[in-house]
């Protein structure tokens, strides 16, 4: 049985591949903006809230910037194999720097990644040590790698597509802190800390891995032939459809 029992309508499915490659512009872009702003010592590129002053660390630009790049090359459509395998790479990258991120705050290493490419001084605001970006960024980033690797590859876009809504969720959290004022949502060092422009990016994210997978996994009842789920399912359909029992 296929990853989606579902008959995509293309008429459908393609303004949402749009809204992938637009998604990927968006977290590149977000990363690029960090990036300058940790090359040349921009205050407001690095931190968008001057209340909070919780910074986007250099490993986090340089994540958002592999993950947005994977998924423009690994989004669905015409990309060849040489994408593909690029798009997998990168994908494999950013796996790799949230899981040993996440490895660092779980279990107190120090893989002396946190500041391979700017330095940080201490005391910088919702960080447990200078340059490394807090839990919930290195959570995504894992997840988000996952999410890239198994996007495209068969009975696997669904298990994606639930590693996406989980950074979407988390991304959400944060930013609903940072709506109401509720600090405990994304400034504790330890637990919560994100910086704003970190969480719209790590959303975007996720809205670009379902969007670009949505033809397949659960994400396919957005663009199934008909009205509604039921009338989407050749299944349902039929029990629909079917006399009543006498």
């Amino acid at each position: 049985m296929s990853d989606s029992a579902l008959r995509v309508n293309d008429r459908y499915a393609a303004p949402v591949r749009a809204l992938s490659r637009g998604a990927s512009i968006l977290v590149i872009l977000g990363g690029a903006l960090a990036h300058t702003g940790w090359t040349f010592d921009i205050a407001i590129l690095k931190s968008f809230s001057d209340d909070t002053g919780i910074t986007m660390k250099a490993n986090t630009a340089a994540s958002l910037l592999l993950s947005g790049a994977s998924l423009w090359l690994l989004r669905g459509g015409r990309s060849t194999a040489r994408y593909h395998r690029a798009g997998e790479a990168l994908a494999l990258l950013v796996g790799v720097i949230g899981i040993a991120t996440l490895g660092q705050h779980l279990f107190g290493w120090n893989l002396h990644i946190d500041q391979l490419l700017f330095s940080e001084t201490s005391g910088a605001r919702a960080t447990t040590s200078p340059g490394r970006m807090g839990p919930p960024a290195a959570a995504c980033f894992a997840l988000g790698g996952m999410a890239l690797w198994l996007l495209h590859r068969a009975r696997s876009a669904s298990l994606a597509q639930l590693a996406a809504v989980c950074v979407g969720l988390m991304a959400l959290l944060a930013l609903t802190g940072y709506a109401y004022g509720a600090e405990s949502l994304y400034g504790i060092a330890r637990f919560t800390a994100i910086a704003l422009h970190t969480a719209i990016a790590l959303l975007a994210f996720s809205v670009g891995l379902i969007a670009s997978s949505v033809d397949r996994g659960f994400a396919s009842i957005m663009v199934g032939d008909g009205d509604g789920v039921c009338g989407r399912h050749p299944q349902a359909r039929a029990f629909y459809r079917a006399p009543p029992a006498r």
